[in-house]
């Protein structure tokens, strides 16, 4: 982390501002370390503030019947707190307008929300 991220997590939790003094960085990282999460990645897990958006791209798929091959319609970044009205949104601004029904349905990890057309989804979230 920054010294500016370290001083913002400082004055945003209400911790007495000599934490941030030099011969108090063992008690200011004993203080941080409950604030921290690991955020697992590809690349490599590593730490970041407890409040960091966790993302991860979600596959966007059209079924219009058992005969029918799956068309993808692409993808929307989501997060930990993304709800279904979310998605919506995210589908309806960010895919091609012409691809997407009016009116569909969620289909995730096998479980329906909505009626009339289906769209699944496939993600490698750990969420």
């Amino acid at each position: 982390m920054s010294e500016e991220e370290i001083s913002d997590t400082v004055h945003t939790e209400g911790w007495p501002l000599k934490l941030l003094d030099y011969h108090e960085r063992k008690n200011l990282a004993l203080k941080m370390l409950d604030k921290m999460k690991v955020v697992d990645e590809a690349t490599a897990p590593r730490l970041e503030i407890y409040t960091f958006p966790e993302t991860c791209m979600l596959r966007v798929m059209l079924h219009m019947g058992p005969r029918d091959r799956d068309f993808e319609l692409g993808n929307v970044e989501i997060n930990y707190h993304s709800t279904l009205s979310d998605v919506r949104v995210l589908i309806k601004h960010e895919l091609d307008y012409e691809d997407v029904p009016k009116q569909f349905r969620f289909l995730y990890k096998g479980t329906t929300f909505c009626p009339f057309f289906l769209l699944f989804f496939s993600t490698n979230c750990a969420f």
